[in-house]
């Protein structure tokens, strides 16, 4: 073989060698791409096309609302709520009632005023009773009202007791009494001398004046 004809051989050898090689390389990176696309679409065709969520139960949901505790009674019970009643501070008839949210006509003063308590009928010198237990905070001589004793039962609560005859001599301010401890005597006081000898009762709750009526035992319905 003549060394021109080896040349052009070799020649068309390299040619050859360098195109299959480029195709070589173009075929490897298409089957890459083929096997990752076949992988990806096997994997999304085994992933569940519906799943479902976890059920949520009320039993599960933490409470951030704390509870109520129940109020407990002087004994120790629990579950126990004291209402605030009271017993009636004198025997006798209501014949003024509590009247805040309109005027009523006073026959003493000759006006029209509201009544920030009630009246209760009795004889002069019957005896007044604390119509709940708690601590004397005012013991005093009016010259409109008479005699007036004001207790604090605590909680916001008092009561006062005017037009009162006379105070008895063992009640004083910081007393502690019980409930039905004799704190004076009925009489008639300037304020009210046309209604004659009666009780002056109020509740105060808060600084606010309540119905008595609501407190008493004899007329909670």
């Amino acid at each position: 073989m003549k060394l021109g004809q080896l040349k052009d051989k070799t020649k068309r050898k390299k040619t050859i060698i360098s195109t299959v090689g480029k195709q070589g390389i173009y075929a490897v990176a298409f089957v890459c791409l083929a096997v990752a696309g076949i992988v990806l679409a096997v994997s999304m065709s085994s992933a569940p096309q519906d799943a479902e969520l976890p059920q949520i139960t009320p039993s599960t949901i933490p409470s951030t609302v704390p509870t109520q505790q129940p109020d407990k009674d002087v004994s120790g019970n629990t579950n126990v709520v004291i209402p605030e009643t009271m017993q009636m501070p004198v025997n006798g008839e209501i014949t003024k009632e509590h009247v805040i949210d309109r005027l009523i006509y006073d026959e003493t003063m000759q006006q029209w005023c509201t009544h920030s308590g009630i009246d209760i009928a009795c004889n002069e010198g019957d005896p007044v009773k604390a119509a709940m237990s708690g601590t004397v905070e005012v013991c005093k001589s009016d010259v409109m009202q008479g005699n007036v004793v004001i207790i604090n039962h605590g909680n916001g609560l008092k009561t006062v007791y005017a037009g009162l005859e006379a105070v008895d001599d063992s009640i004083k301010a910081g007393d502690t009494v019980a409930a039905g401890t004799e704190i004076g005597t009925a009489g008639i006081s300037v304020q009210e001398m046309a209604d004659g000898a009666h009780l002056h009762f109020e509740v105060w709750k808060n600084n606010t004046a309540q119905d008595p009526m609501e407190y008493l035992e004899d007329y909670i319905k």
